[in-house]
């Protein structure tokens, strides 16, 4: 349970990350509404690709373990 709740903070945290970053970039550079669109996306971009490492790290190490003992 831990880990699957650990997954979703990955995601939403560099998503929220993203747009909160966007959103001081629109508010300085006055490029609304770009900045949040832009660092959106890059911060979903960046979460989907950590959830896609941590869940290889997590589908790797099981079969790290059963080829040791063979």
């Amino acid at each position: 349970m831990v880990l699957v709740s650990s997954f979703g903070f990955t995601l939403l945290g560099s998503i929220g990350v993203g747009i909160a970053v966007g959103y001081v970039a629109d508010r300085y550079l006055h490029i609304a509404p770009w900045g949040l669109i832009g660092f959106g996306l890059f911060g979903a971009f960046s979460g989907f690709y950590s959830l896609y490492k941590q869940v290889l790290a997590y589908l790797g190490e099981p079969l790290k373990q059963t080829k040791e003992k063979t």
